[in-house]
């Protein structure tokens, strides 16, 4: 390949002409931590304001993770509970030994609650990958994997016209006997590469891609997840901020007094005032005003309410805050699906490319069962896994039972062993069957006795 053949040549130049990274990641990621700073309409940005004397006026800016809610919802209804595998099976034949072999591999790695790290990555960075590799362990070769990302480095993925990955590179910053300087691994599909640039860019070591293939899964979107409401979350932040402003000024306010001021306001909370008289013999009566916002701020209200239904709405986002003041009874599966129609909508318009991603890593799972554990190949090439998402919403147990009772004419729906299955207060079904077959016939031995 035209990368390996650059680096073996130590032309490191014309390695990183073709590797670039994305473009406006690193603003992304910083508003996502509440930065505030990156666009001129933010609350972060507003211009400092000064006294008659020069001195700084102490304003409100008041950053609300709006973006955070925004994506944790989304990642939560894709990846909130975890992914369902079956085996997907041809011709009726079952390859339940592969399919095991993966599953075990699957759940070693824990990659259901990375598959959450990785969405809410993608979700606020607009980039993220899975890599995967290889630790040399005293009982033989173990496999790992972690996620990364903007967070923990820069990610370099390398993809053709077609879609297809060339190369990728992650590289981080490291110090080296007081120096700082980066480092890089980069991957292709014949060979792993460690690279450090101190001054410039040298090739430390050289690995054989022992997975045979890029052992990455890269996905990307071209904006966060909050990009279609990011102005209103703006001009939001930046109404409530001077509203937090206009109530500190109210809180402490002035006062406009008519005569002279026995005791100060400050003093004490009765003050008296002399009653003054003019030249003329006018009688002035004393008076004492508060300055204050007589309005009621409904205007404000009004906006603010609209916003949030409208940052909500928009970017199809549960808010809680509302829900929580609901009282709702025993909802039906039905009703309860029709409240959260928008995020369900929403996470499913996504599940085709996250399907791709799990496609892509059990790829890499069955290439590394059989090129790094030397497992048979027969029993994986072959193997086929279907992808199944799942609901984050309760489910209401005691409807579908009744349906399905009612459908069956009162018959029994369910196996007893598979109803041990599915018992949450069972650990061991098998165990448990067994057991509740030998209390069954060790009563009929006593009935019989009797």
């Amino acid at each position: 390949m035209e990368i390996d053949k650059l680096l073996k040549e130590g032309k490191f130049k014309e390695v990183f002409e073709k590797l670039k990274p994305k473009a406006g990641v690193e603003n992304h990621l910083n508003e996502f931590n509440n930065d505030r700073k990156v666009r001129s309409s933010q609350v972060g940005r507003l211009p400092i304001k000064q006294t008659s004397s020069g001195e700084e006026v102490n304003q409100a800016r008041i950053p609300i993770p709006f973006q955070r809610n925004i994506v944790k919802s989304a990642a939560s209804f894709l990846f909130g509970n975890p992914i369902k595998l079956t085996e997907l099976q041809t011709n009726d034949e079952s390859n339940d030994k592969g399919f095991v072999k993966i599953l075990d591999v699957w759940n070693e790695l824990r990659i259901d609650s990375l598959l959450y790290d990785f969405c809410e990555k993608v979700k606020s960075q607009t980039e993220a990958a899975f890599v995967f590799f290889t630790k040399q362990k005293e009982n033989g070769v173990k496999l790992s994997c972690m996620v990364l990302s903007n967070a923990n480095g820069t990610l370099y993925p390398l993809i053709d016209e077609y879609g297809d990955m060339i190369a990728f590179g992650w590289q981080y910053p490291f110090k080296e006997e007081g120096k700082e300087g980066f480092k890089m691994h980069l991957w292709t599909e014949e060979n792993e590469y460690q690279l450090k640039k101190l001054k410039d860019w040298e090739l430390v070591d050289t690995k054989v891609n022992l997975f045979k293939k890029i052992p990455v899964v890269y996905h990307s979107q071209e904006h966060p997840e909050w990009w279609e409401v990011q102005d209103l979350i703006d001009n939001f932040e930046v109404s409530f901020s001077k509203f937090i402003d206009t109530n500190r000024y109210f809180a402490s306010p002035k006062y406009k007094a008519t005569g002279k001021l026995k005791k100060s306001v400050a003093d004490s909370k009765v003050v008296e005032l002399d009653v003054l008289e003019t030249d003329k013999g006018t009688i002035i009566k004393g008076d004492l005003d508060v300055i204050s916002w007589d309005r009621a701020p409904e205007s404000l209200k009004l906006e603010f309410d609209t916003s949030i239904d409208l940052i909500n709405g928009l970017s199809s986002t549960v808010d809680f805050h509302k829900l929580s003041k609901g009282t709702y009874g025993q909802l039906s599966g039905t009703a309860l699906t029709l409240m959260f129609l928008g995020p369900i909508l929403k996470a499913k318009s996504n599940e085709g490319d996250y399907k791709v991603v799990i496609k892509r890593i059990i790829s890499i799972i069955k290439s590394a069962i059989v090129n790094v554990y030397k497992e048979s190949s027969d029993s994986i090439n072959n193997l086929g896994v279907k992808v199944n998402f799942t609901s984050i919403l309760p489910k209401n147990i005691k409807e579908i039972i009744d349906v399905l009772t009612e459908a069956s004419s009162g018959k029994s729906i369910m196996s007893t062993k598979t109803a041990m299955k599915h018992n949450p207060f069972v650990d061991n079904p098998e165990e448990e069957y067994d057991q509740i077959v030998k209390e069954q016939q060790m009563e009929i031995g006593s009935s019989v006795e009797l």
